[in-house]
């Protein structure tokens, strides 16, 4: 399938025969020459100073290769602020920290190199609840905050535990909630949740006789990854290579250096020796990241007619013992917390707050499933309160065209009343309900793209067979970005698609991105693709224009030809052979080359975050939802589900309902059921069995999928992006389904059976 009618279908996923067959590679699946097996030793105390650590036992095991400690790796790293160790240095900050580090010729041998190590630690204050974490006297767990390199991403405060602030400022707040008819003042709290990602984390690291660090992962940033570990160590760029490949899922969760660094530190002792690190499926829960749990006060001022006329907004990230990406996740979730809502007021203040917990950082949605559920949750307290049909209100208060956000954006792009409409429709949202223990709920959402170093180069080869081999250093996560930047190619240059190979990424080759993250990749890899098949396009006509001596006036590229105004044409196949001779065996190809970059992501104010463009594009959708609860138990059946997002242009509508589909999955498990146990730092369910997920007989049988095509003016054919917002609206559609169902409000997520029940038993029955 080739040509115009190629973008808009359901392409098959160019990387399904490699996946279904066995024959894709996965980290752990490489084995190298020499290659040893690195395990580290995990702190078990929260907070503490290490007064002692004797190695000696390791050396003895049999099969030991290396023992590294913090003292003899001494680097930090971090991608917005600097602050977090390979290997624990003086103390540690959070039960699972890696203290020690193993390498050996078997991971039996390296296990039993770990288990001898003995350390002594000196323990100090913990500190566990964020809203604690920055009361005056607190526990200072990072007292050299102010020491740290970071990013304007940052705004960390000086003698204390936050690690970033973030404000937003519009208008007159506390004029506007004297002047509203209702002031709604509530407080909503979420979890800690893990990725669970198929993959656990695994990385090889070899130094070479040269000094050059190879790292082979499945890091969703190969280009952020290769700079963090370079800035960290203060070595040049040129002399890290990072390898990519195929990652099974992450969600947000490989991005950082997580086995990346405790591999890196191994291969540092052992020099010329690959080492592999493969985490375990507990290290991965209590070693790697969290989903940010937030508490959320949020202050409303309405006019009896349902007008938002301000919003107040205090979010308090915990962002466990390390910065990460907690910066980020604050400053983008944070500002779009009063909603994708035309408010003229607006005060917002974010906290990313350092405790001596695990590390949160990004899972799918960048912060906003925790922000939606909090302002959909008020918006249905604010409708039932006016009784204003929760739809209406929506539909009262969104933003559309032209409005100007919270933060001085001029909105180009949206359909979120049509979202909302589709969402509802689908639902038959008036429809009288036909049971009392049923109910039906409606939510929104608005998402930030993350266009943080917004640079995103590709380079397309034109073979002389007709073959065309695109050179990026996007990933395939699972989200189909193989078969989406095939089909912008084969639409360009009118290649068949199953002539059209996709590199994997390798830092030393494949030019830069600056990450697969934040739903980015189609718009932005998208955008340089088809930039760079247009440069091979200008090529050919030149090239043609030389050879046949022709006016270039005369020429232009259609259907895979250059063809004149006077009958002329010749295909890039038989001009490549022929220009290059290839009649004498000399072949040759075309190269195009090309950059897409978006001047965005940076230059908000750090006192009002206001700024003309902080994102290339925002996304938008709905989810509309009928439940039905079980009195006796407190269960939740999702009887019937709708959701419609607006992605701009549909590429692949099969890639997209996968995507809407996989998202649904986890916005439901976030709904009811996930959750990290976590007390005083220590993870009690650190595994698949005593952490749960959905499975297929919680999901809804009646799914509704509904795509809203808003063209963005700069998207690739008008698309924008689609990963993440699926996640978002679910758990507030949900909680207010019951309370339509129950009566009961429940300001907190998961919304268990176990929390519905006893709500039920406090108020008596089921209304």
């Amino acid at each position: 399938m080739i040509g115009p009618k190629i973008i808009g279908k359901s392409v098959r996923r160019v990387d399904a025969p490699l996946k279904v067959t066995g024959k894709a590679y996965y980290v752990d699946d490489l084995k190298l020459p020499g290659m040893l097996h690195g395990k580290a030793l995990r702190s078990n105390v929260p907070h503490a100073l290490i007064k002692e650590i004797d190695v000696s036992e390791a050396y003895k095991i049999p099969g030991v290769k290396a023992v590294v400690t913090g003292s003899e790796f001494p680097y930090r790293h971090g991608l917005l602020i600097r602050d977090e160790p390979f290997l624990a240095q003086g103390r540690v900050r959070y039960i699972g920290e890696a203290v020690a580090a193993v390498a050996a010729t078997t991971e039996e041998a390296a296990q039993k190199g770990i288990d001898s190590i003995r350390v002594a630690y000196e323990p100090l204050p913990s500190v566990f609840d964020p809203l604690q974490a920055i009361l005056p006297g607190a526990p200072l767990i990072h007292e050299e905050l102010s020491s740290y390199p970071h990013s304007e991403v940052c705004q960390p405060v000086p003698d204390s535990n936050i690690c970033s602030h973030f404000k937003l400022r519009k208008g007159d707040v506390e004029k506007a909630f004297k002047e509203a008819d209702c002031l709604f003042e509530n407080t909503y709290t979420t979890s800690f949740n893990q990725h669970c990602a198929l993959e656990p984390h695994a990385a090889i690291a070899l130094f070479d006789p040269s000094g050059k660090i190879t790292v082979w992962t499945g890091n969703d940033g190969p280009h952020r990854c290769l700079r963090e570990i370079a800035l960290s160590m203060s070595i040049p760029f040129s002399n890290v290579r990072i390898i990519s490949a195929f990652q099974g899922g992450g969600f947000g969760s490989k991005g950082g250096l997580r086995a990346e660094a405790i591999a890196v530190a191994l291969a540092s002792k052992v020099k010329n020796r690959p080492v592999k690190v493969t985490y375990t499926r507990e290290e991965v829960f209590t070693s790697t990241l969290l989903r940010h749990p937030v508490s959320i006060r949020s202050k409303a001022g309405v006019i009896k007619d349902g007008k938002i006329v301000a919003k107040k907004v205090e979010l308090f990230w915990n962002t466990g013992a390390y910065g990460e990406k907690g910066p980020w996740v604050c400053r983008n979730a944070s500002m779009s917390s009063s909603g994708p809502y035309n408010i003229p007021n607006v005060w917002i203040d974010g906290y990313c707050i350092y405790t001596n917990n695990p590390i949160s950082g990004p899972m799918r949605g960048f912060g906003v499933p925790q922000v939606a559920f909090a302002y959909e949750s008020q918006m249905d307290e604010i409708a039932h309160e006016l009784d204003i049909d929760p739809l209406e209100l929506r539909l009262k208060n969104a933003l559309e065209k032209n409005d100007e956000t919270a933060w001085g954006e001029k909105i180009v792009s949206i359909g979120l009343k049509e979202c909302l409409k589709k969402a509802a429709e689908g639902l038959n949202w008036s429809e009288p309900k036909k049971d009392r223990n049923r109910g039906k709920g409606i939510a929104c959402m608005q998402k930030f793209t993350t266009t943080l170093q917004g640079v995103t180069s590709a380079i397309v080869k034109y073979n002389h067979d007709g073959s065309l081999d695109l050179l990026t250093s996007s990933m395939e996560i699972g989200q189909g970005v193989m078969t989406v930047l095939s089909q912008f190619a084969s639409e360009e240059l009118n290649v068949p698609i199953e002539k059209i190979r996709v590199s994997s990424a390798d830092t030393d080759y494949t030019p830069f991105d600056a990450s697969t993250t934040g739903s980015r990749s189609t718009y932005h890899m998208g955008n340089a693709v088809i930039l760079a098949c247009r440069d091979i396009k200008k090529q050919a006509v030149s090239m043609v224009s030389e050879f046949l001596n022709l006016p270039r006036k005369e020429l232009k590229f259609k259907e895979g030809k250059v063809v004149s105004t006077k009958g002329h044409e010749i295909s890039v196949v038989e001009l490549i052979n022929r220009y290059y001779d290839g009649a004498r065996g000399g072949g040759g190809d075309l190269v195009g080359r090309a950059t897409f970059y978006t001047k965005s992501g940076t230059g908000l104010d750090s006192e009002t975050g206001r700024g003309k463009r902080p994102a290339a594009f925002w996304m938008y959708g709905a989810q509309a939802v009928e439940i039905e609860v079980n009195p006796e138990t407190g269960k939740v059946k999702i009887l019937r589900f709708c959701t419609a997002h607006d992605v701009g242009k549909v590429i692949n509508p099969l890639c997209c309902e996968q995507q809407m589909e996989g998202a649904l999955a986890m916005g439901i498990g976030f709904a009811l059921f996930e959750k990290v146990d976590v007390e005083e730092g220590q993870i009690f369910n650190p595994s698949l069995e005593s952490y749960r997920i959905p499975t297929a007989c919680d999901l809804p049988q009646d799914v509704k999928i509904f795509f809203v095509e808003e063209p963005h003016p700069e998207g690739p054919y008008g698309a924008k992006g689609l990963a993440e917002p699926a996640t978002a609206p679910t758990a507030a559609a949900i909680a207010n389904a019951l309370f339509d169902a129950t009566g009961i409000r429940i300001r907190e997520v998961p919304l268990t059976a176990e929390k519905i029940q006893a709500a039920l038993e406090k108020t008596g029955s089921i209304h």
